[in-house]
């Protein structure tokens, strides 16, 4: 009796260890105190290693992915010679670019956010896009060739590249999101600057494929190890640059009007860098008011659908521009508006305005 007294007090204490157990998963409230353990058992969001390095891995996505279309205007003048017949299909193949990027931008967002487990499949299938598109393009002999790699592959392969990283840069930012996305997109600038330096460079001495091959490298060697770099983060749960966009109809219409002069146009060009290509910037602080009428709203999510009438736009602008400045209806005015240019500067400045709208109708009560 005393031998097997031990024996049976234990089992009894390891059916009351295993009841216990179970009334603690049944109840609502101790399963709540587990999740909430899981939850602070997570790297601490804005701040610490895995947000800065996630961070880091989107910038350098960034300058990849976009620094390359925005650089396209030194191609452009490079193929005319190349291909003088087809200057229409040339003008096309940068914006074409930039239109996939922005267009899918959505598709790409709600994809996966859906299927977590594919975003690094898919990102690493559209870095592969990306370095065949350039790798093909350097064997084209024809516009149309350019147009179908350099313009729709890339553009493809940079959508389900860079886009995904909205999803893990969401995840780890939460109160400080405006900052993370204003050096996110600061990175676009950079590239955009240097890139174009370095691509003429090698243009002029080695020709467009061997620089297509250089960049085909590139991208393989710095988005390859970006992706592996980002790591999931917390549950999805400003840059102050609208008070400088608001303004931007204004540098439009006094230096772009005035720019028959060198100096005068490569300050416009900086004003409008400035002013127009941080308007990016203000859609962390669309997001914020959007939320506060609607908490489930996803930030990702709406820039996504921001990109999306961005590429549209983009897409658009090619032949439009293109047939304002072909028309030449300002011919004979003076300054700029007389240099075949006038209708450029007419249709930018007055969809400039157009953006202040809400502004306006905010302020007399009809938002």
């Amino acid at each position: 009796m005393n031998d097997t007294t031990p024996i049976i007090a234990a089992t009894r204490s390891n059916e009351n260890f295993q009841l216990s157990d179970r009334s603690q998963e049944d109840n609502p409230q101790s399963r709540n105190d587990i999740e909430e353990n899981r939850v602070f058992a997570l790297p601490p969001p804005d701040r610490g290693k895995g947000a800065w390095t996630v961070l880091a891995a989107s910038f350098l996505l960034e300058a990849i992915v976009w620094g390359f279309p925005f650089s396209y205007s030194i191609f452009n003048e490079y193929y005319p010679h190349l291909f003088p017949n087809d200057l229409s299909l040339i003008a096309s193949i940068g914006t074409t670019s930039t239109g996939m990027l922005y267009f899918l931008a959505p598709f790409v967002y709600i994809l996966l956010r859906r299927y977590p487990p594919y975003r690094k499949p898919v990102m690493t299938l559209g870095c592969a896009a990306m370095v065949i598109a350039m790798v093909a393009g350097s064997f084209a002999q024809t516009p149309t060739h350019l147009l179908a790699t350099q313009g729709i592959l890339y553009g493809l392969g940079g959508s389900l590249t860079y886009f995904p990283a909205f999803i893990y840069l969401d995840e780890w930012f939460i109160a400080r999101k405006g900052l993370a996305y204003g050096i996110l997109w600061a990175s676009t600038g950079l590239s955009g600057f240097a890139l174009p330096l370095v691509m003429q460079r090698i243009l002029l001495n080695y020709g467009f494929r061997t620089a297509l091959r250089v960049w085909a490298i590139v991208v393989f060697s710095v988005a390859t190890p970006a992706i592996y770099l980002l790591k999931a983060g917390h549950p999805a749960r400003m840059v102050t640059i609208g008070y400088l966009s608001d303004r931007l109809i204004h540098r439009i219409f006094l230096f772009w009007s005035f720019a028959i002069y060198l100096p005068v146009l490569y300050m416009f060009a900086i004003l409008y860098g400035i002013f127009a290509g941080g308007s990016a910037a203000t859609w962390t602080g669309c997001t914020v008011l959007l939320k506060e009428r609607w908490p489930g709203t996803e930030t990702g999510m709406i820039i996504s659908l921001l990109s999306l009438s961005r590429g549209i736009g983009s897409v658009l602008s090619g032949p439009l521009s293109g047939a304002l400045v072909q028309g030449d209806t300002w011919k004979g005015l003076d300054y700029a508006w007389g240099s075949g240019y006038g209708s450029v500067i007419a249709f930018s400045g007055a969809t400039a305005f157009g953006m202040t709208f809400g502004w306006c109708a905010r302020r007399v009560g009809l938002l």
